[in-house]
């Protein structure tokens, strides 16, 4: 009998959802390669167009597809979950050594509220100067620092994420971060 672990269970997951969006780019970019981009290189506004009218969704109020929505759409056709609206996306890990600061940057939607709690590995939530709500910026780019105690227990925390965007839709995301010893 085959026995199968939690933290195994998540790799597949993972492993599922990278494998299901590099099909989704690669699916595409096959369906824009048939397009050329206009004279100065970009593609225009008409090869997206095109994906969304393959994929039967309808234009924006101006007319216009939205990338994000027909990349959703794409990954919900693989079977993978897609939030549309709201999103958080971690851009690197956290790993540190207690008595160091500690960062994380986080892509969202531009001007979207955000908050984060940082989970110590001891449970509690951390009380660091540097994990204050702000605001994201025009790329939707956020990035908080902190300071990790030097009495901080070594192991595996929790980070969460919420975001508010305009549309107040808010979303939240986890992930785990590690405080090591010297």
């Amino acid at each position: 009998m085959l026995s199968v672990g939690w933290d195994e269970v998540i790799y597949m997951k993972r492993g599922l959802a990278v494998g299901s969006i590099a099909l989704t780019m690669a699916l595409l970019f096959t369906i824009l390669w048939s397009s050329s981009p206009s004279a100065d290189g970009d593609w225009v506004m008409g090869d997206i167009a095109r994906v969304g009218i393959a994929l039967g969704l309808l234009p924006s109020y101006d007319g216009k597809y939205d990338l994000s929505e027909i990349l959703c759409e794409v990954l919900i056709r693989l079977g993978v979950e897609c939030q549309e609206g709201c999103f958080i996306g971690f851009n690197n890990t956290v790993d540190v050594y207690r008595g160091n600061a500690a960062c994380l940057q986080v892509s969202t939607l531009p001007g979207a509220d955000c908050s984060i709690e940082v989970v110590l590995p001891s449970g509690r939530s951390s009380t660091a100067s540097g994990l204050l709500a702000q605001t994201a910026d025009a790329s939707g780019d956020i990035i908080w620092a902190w300071l990790v105690g030097g009495n901080t227990g070594p192991g595996r925390g929790t980070i969460r994420v919420m975001a508010t965007p305009e549309d107040g839709e808010t979303c939240t995301a986890a992930m785990e971060w590690t405080v090591r010893q010297k």
